[in-house]
């Protein structure tokens, strides 16, 4: 044991038995390049180890690796360094390693431009550092309480000293199951495919069970995604869990009868370590969709054991109720506890969390734009096989701030959480969701079993799939043709009546001569008339013998089939007047445009006001040439460009162009800092954003933000070219290409096993034709295609 000073009063030998005890052979660490995406299991941290990032702030250099050096003891073996020297085996295999100390750089970017801590003047003034760290997973034991331990344990206490990123290795990653739905699996059991999802609180405290339940009935009924609990919901007398779990999710589950849809309830699990687990099977024996956990309460480890049960299955939503204790940074920029990416992103997530609740900023937290893009990346960036998961903002958003959330986040792979403020839009909960549904910008307003007032069947799969066939602006609906199929009966029902040759076949027994000899045609009573079979889809109209007795209406029949023949005849002359009338407009037209100026005899060059005229039935315009996409063929297929506007003097702050891709071509896979926006004019393909993939046809519209990995491309079976107008910044830098293979092992790891096969085989092509491509050079030294433009290196006709 170690008394006061430092000194051993006994167990001398053994102590340093230990100490010099001969060191295992270790694999050597690796030292390979990084990939330009934002690996958390970087290849240079060995496979056994993970690496803690530490904010330290100091006086100087020397300060700065002292607090490091005191802190790698502290936090394993918790002795002096005398006492355990450097070259023991201990100190080599137990002690964490220190493997980098820079100064942090300032907001310029600049390296030793060392930040200050803020509210330190005069000599007080620190600098602040960034060391790394490396600890051997022996040190965690691979489980996830003792491995939190070693990362911040004792340290915490400290002053100065923050948490603000963590590199695990392969072995120490994969010791945790991760998340078992993450973003793709989420969406899938929901069956959302596309656009944020909602999610809201029952509230408030002292509310009934009962009443509870019918607040989830009618949001459930509105569209909302994910119904929770309140944080503060536990055990109460006012609503017990298990009579309010149990009717909570009885309510959703009849909402979801009547809608089609697959909301989920989510109790909390704020419970006395013993009840945690036993509320969670409880609530899924119920049959809740999911559960909120409150990590910073019942531990990170609850949550942990929740996702690797096999028979529990459920997702699970953390809550950071408690956590805001644990962080640094804030509106004081303090140098304390874990960063939000690391406390609210990263560990909910190694933890087995599907979706991490925090209050974004704006509201009534005081978390900043940096502190909620931190979270995010911490969800969503590659963290070895663990898939992506929700970043949930909240805390005080309101339905106008909707807009401004989706456009600071991506706008899809968001868990968008509004609870107050969709309370107060109106007394009617259930319209309140459908406004919250519309102001998110999702598209199935209606789940696959409603039906609403214009009396279309909205199936929120139907909407959600791929575009209907070449041709077809919709997906046709049984309700909808047996309405059409019904008018139409009615209005030949009406035209037949009033039209002449019916007139006169009612007042003449001689055949029509439109019929043979031996069959004439005449209407039957209106019900056998107008019944269709369903299986020989019989004629409207029967035929029967000549000879039948021919009919003898009377007087008043007369009148009225004459009064609907006259009304039809006035139909037919307004109708003929319509015609005439625009046939007089398209001549007055004609006339006016051979008095005016064509556009072909505009200068094209210049900055003056100009059209562009498109040739008849080709996607080009008059005078205007089609050009090479780039020019390297390596990272596209099939490509041309046309400049419209912004390339001839035009003074626009804006570049429009049409781009074209040929069947089984792409555009580059990349990214930049400006945005831009295109419209499909032409044909059908896929817009990929990022990890995912979007079907679009033609008139859809597509936004990329900046920084977003982006490609578009046609698929092999296409009958037509891809073709999109697409509107830049004349003011924009250039983009940078992202290497097809690691954007592929990039999907993987966000996806998981939900990675779509289109999106797979469509990188693997990419990466061949690149490889193939490297053998085709140019003269100038560029790599090159043929294509669609018929592009021929310069020097060649």
């Amino acid at each position: 044991s170690k008394g006061r000073g430092g000194k051993i009063q006994r167990g001398g030998y053994w102590l340093r038995t230990l100490l010099h005890r001969k060191t295992p052979k270790m694999p050597p660490f690796s030292s390979s390049s990084s990939s330009c995406y934002s690996h958390r299991h970087l290849e240079d941290v060995h496979e056994d180890s993970f690496r803690v990032h530490y904010r330290i702030s100091a006086h100087s250099r020397p300060d700065a690796l002292s607090i490091v050096d005191e802190l790698r003891y502290e936090q394993t073996v918790e002795l002096p360094e005398h006492l355990v020297p450097r070259d023991s085996w201990i100190g080599r295999n137990v002690v964490g390693e220190i493997v980098a100390l820079e100064e942090e750089a300032g907001e310029g970017g600049e390296a030793g431009k060392g930040r200050k801590s803020g509210g330190a003047v005069g000599k007080d003034k620190k600098t602040r550092f960034v060391a790394k760290v490396t600890y051997r997973i022996e040190t965690s034991g691979k489980e996830l309480p003792q491995l939190i331990n070693v990362v911040f344990g004792n340290t915490s206490i400290k002053e100065n000293v923050m948490v603000i990123d963590i590199d695990f290795g392969k072995n120490v990653e994969s010791s945790f199951r991760g998340p078992r739905f993450g973003v793709l699996g989420l969406r899938k059991l929901l069956n959302v495919k596309y656009g944020p999802l909602l999610c809201t609180a029952l509230k408030p405290m002292g509310t009934s069970a009962d009443e509870l339940a019918e607040m989830a009935f009618a949001f459930a009924l509105g569209g909302i995604d994910i119904i929770k609990d309140d944080h503060g919901l536990a055990n109460q007398v006012y609503a017990p869990f298990e009579e309010r779990v149990t009717k909570c999710a009885q309510a959703v589950r009849r909402a979801n009868d009547i809608t089609g849809r697959n909301c989920l309830y989510a109790p909390c699990l704020n419970a006395p370590a013993h009840l945690v687990l036993k509320r969670a099977e409880f609530a899924k024996r119920v049959g809740c969709g999911a559960v909120l956990v409150l990590p910073g309460i019942t531990g990170l480890d609850a949550c942990r054991a929740l996702s690797e049960d096999e028979n529990f299955n459920l997702p699970i939503i953390a809550h950071p109720a408690i956590s805001g204790a644990m962080l640094g940074g804030g509106s004081k920029n303090e140098v304390r506890g874990f960063s939000h990416g690391v406390l609210l992103g990263l560990l909910p997530r190694l933890a087995g969390c599907d979706a991490t609740i925090f209050p974004n900023f704006g509201g009534r937290f005081g978390f900043s734009k940096d502190e909620c893009k931190d979270i995010q990346n911490a969800c969503t960036s590659i963290l070895g096989t663990k898939p992506a998961i929700f970043p949930s903002p909240g805390g005080g958003m309101t339905l106008e701030k909707i807009k401004s959330i989706r456009q600071f986040y991506g706008g899809q792979d968001v868990l968008l959480l509004i609870g107050g403020s969709l309370y107060s839009y109106s007394n009617d909960l259930t319209a309140n969701a459908r406004h919250f549904l519309q102001m998110s910008g999702r598209i199935d307003a209606y789940g696959p079993n409603e039906r609403p007032i214009d009396g279309s069947n909205h199936d929120s799969t139907a909407s959600l799939r791929s575009p209907p066939p070449q041709g077809r602006s919709e997906w046709s609906s049984p309700i909808t043709s047996i309405s059409n199929r019904e008018t139409t009966r009615s209005r030949f029902e009406t035209i037949f009546a009033a039209s002449p040759a019916h007139l006169k076949q009612r007042q003449s027994p001689s055949p029509s001569p439109l019929c043979d000899d031996k069959t004439q045609v005449t209407p039957t009573k209106q019900k056998n008339r107008y019944d269709v079979d369903d299986h020989d889809q019989r004629n409207l109209l029967q035929k029967t013998p000549s000879h039948h007795a021919p009919m003898s209406p009377s007087s008043s029949e007369v009148d009225e089939l004459r009064e609907k023949n006259a009304a039809l005849e006035k139909k037919l002359d307004e109708l003929t007047s319509l015609v005439a009338k625009l046939a007089n407009s398209a001549a007055d037209a004609k006339s006016s445009a051979a008095n005016h100026r064509r556009a072909t005899d505009c200068p094209l060059e210049g900055n003056h006001s100009k059209v562009l005229i498109k040739k008849d039935k080709k996607f080009m315009w008059n005078r205007v040439e089609r050009e090479m996409y780039k020019m390297d063929g390596g990272s596209f297929k099939g490509c041309s460009r046309v400049e419209l506007i912004g390339k001839r003097g035009e003074s626009t702050n804006f570049h429009v162009r049409y781009f074209e891709v040929a069947p089984g071509g792409w555009t580059t896979l990349e990214h930049h800092q400006h945005e831009h926006v295109v419209v499909i004019v032409r044909g059908s393909g896929y817009i990929q954003l990022g990890s995912e993939a979007y079907a679009m046809q033609v008139g859809d519209v597509g936004y990329t933000a900046p920084g977003d990995i982006h490609q578009l491309r046609c698929t092999e079976e296409a009958t037509d070219n891809f073709g999109f107008i697409c509107i830049v910044s004349a003011e924009r830098d250039r983009p940078i290409e992202v290497d097809a293979s690691e954007h592929l092992k990039y999907c993987e790891h966000v996806s998981g096993p939900h990675l779509e096969d289109t999106i797979r085989k469509s990188l693997q092509a990419q990466v061949k034709h690149r490889a193939a491509q490297k053998k085709l050079k140019n003269p100038d030294g560029s790599y090159a295609e043929g294509s669609a433009c018929e592009w021929r290196p310069p020097g060649k006709k």
